[in-house]
């Protein structure tokens, strides 16, 4: 039976970047339209179940209760469609935890947090593995993903890495040079390490993800010992 819902008819469609930013509310997921999010919500296990190339844009249509037309309004095709997927899981989860963050926190300490909240949206949307099958789609979802709030300049990184350096636990560095470092980093430890050597993610392999916080810390010229007694040891293991 066709749902067409009212607001499908009024989706501005087209797909440039800036269309899709305006599309996208920074909160994500938690807060997009509900026409988008009937999709997002089964495409999520459809692709952690199936993979993205397995899973159609019928699969997706047919588990959501949506028609193809409903769905070609919002997106021009399967990868637009996972690059606002993913931006919107994201989003979402970032601004859960810019809401929770104490405010009163140092920024080697908001570091650290983000750090933990992008291994939490990794392991908690298992759906992000798959795009591992495709490199341009790896790319163009995760990597180079206009949307994703945490990567803009003025976002939550950037704002964390110029407050570190005024705060004087920080060493200069480009903030978008930074922003690059860090989640090149993250990315290939999360995302990209699993499916090389199975068993041996940043997820299961803590020493793994400690040694990409490490080096992070090391490339901001944060002393480890420093950064060790100042999270109360609880964000990074200081090794001599």
């Amino acid at each position: 039976m066709r749902r067409d819902s009212a607001e499908d008819s009024t989706v501005n469609t087209s797909t440039k970047c800036d269309d899709a930013v305006q599309r996208i509310h920074p909160s994500g997921l938690g807060r997009c339209d509900c026409g988008r999010r009937s999709f997002f919500d089964v495409a999520q296990t459809l692709f952690a179940r199936f993979g993205f190339r397995a899973t159609t844009v019928e699969d997706i249509c047919r588990a959501a209760g949506r028609s193809q037309p409903a769905f070609f309004r919002q997106f021009s095709d399967k990868q637009d469609f996972c690059l606002q997927l993913v931006a919107a899981v994201m989003n979402g989860e970032t601004l859960s935890w810019e809401a929770h963050l104490p405010r009163n926190l140092d920024p080697l300490n908001r570091l650290m947090s983000l750090l933990d909240l992008y291994e939490r949206i990794v392991r908690e949307h298992p759906f992000l593995h798959v795009l591992k099958e495709d490199a341009d789609l790896l790319h163009s979802s995760i990597v180079a993903n206009p949307l994703i709030h945490l990567k803009q300049p003025d976002g939550p990184l950037d704002s964390i890495l110029r407050d570190g350096l005024e705060a004087g636990q920080f060493k200069p560095v480009d903030a978008r040079g930074g922003i690059w470092m860090v989640f090149n980093i993250v990315e290939m430890v999360y995302i990209l390490i699993p499916p090389m050597k199975p068993g041996h993610s940043a997820l299961e392999y803590p020493h793994l993800a400690n040694g990409a916080k490490r080096f992070i810390l090391h490339a901001l010229g944060v002393h480890l010992e420093d950064a060790y007694s100042q999270t109360g040891g609880g964000g990074v293991e200081c090794h001599s």
